[in-house]
């Protein structure tokens, strides 16, 4: 699969190393140039320096050739914005959005281009309470 990354953080870079690892085709999109040569050393890939929330940049990075556009950064606003263009203007068929603002999941589904939301603060409050629960029936 072809699948674009927007975000090389520590959560992009874990990701795009995986997907690799496992033969995939990946592209990463990052704003700053100090990362982006981090990351270039590192992995064996596609490295654009630019704002997944340009046009031209997605142009560049083929956005219209990927199965799935993965928006990780730290602004939700962006990885809306990243999406919603991919998804609309470059018809890429799957679209996952990071949010880090618990309130904006609703609204992402709802505003449309995002095909799926991930939250940390979910996904950690799912396990927790559900070690909780083992934990209670364990008891009983």
């Amino acid at each position: 699969m072809q699948i674009v990354i927007i975000g090389a953080g520590e959560v992009g870079h874990s990701l795009a190393e995986a997907l690799l690892k496992n033969k995939h085709q990946v592209t990463i999109i990052e704003k700053e140039p100090a990362r982006c040569n981090g990351i270039v050393k590192l992995l064996n890939t596609v490295v654009i320096h630019g704002d997944g929330t340009n046009i031209s940049t997605l142009a560049d990075a083929e956005v219209d050739k990927a199965d799935i556009l993965v928006a990780l950064t730290g602004r939700d606003q962006d990885n809306l914005i990243a999406c919603q263009l991919a998804s609309k203007k470059f018809d890429v068929p799957r679209t996952i959005a990071r949010v880090t603002r618990k309130q904006n999941k609703d609204l992402f589904e709802k505003l449309g281009g995002v095909s799926m939301t991930v939250s940390t603060t979910d996904i950690i409050s799912t396990i927790v309470e559900e070690e909780v629960s083992m934990k209670d029936t364990k008891k009983k």
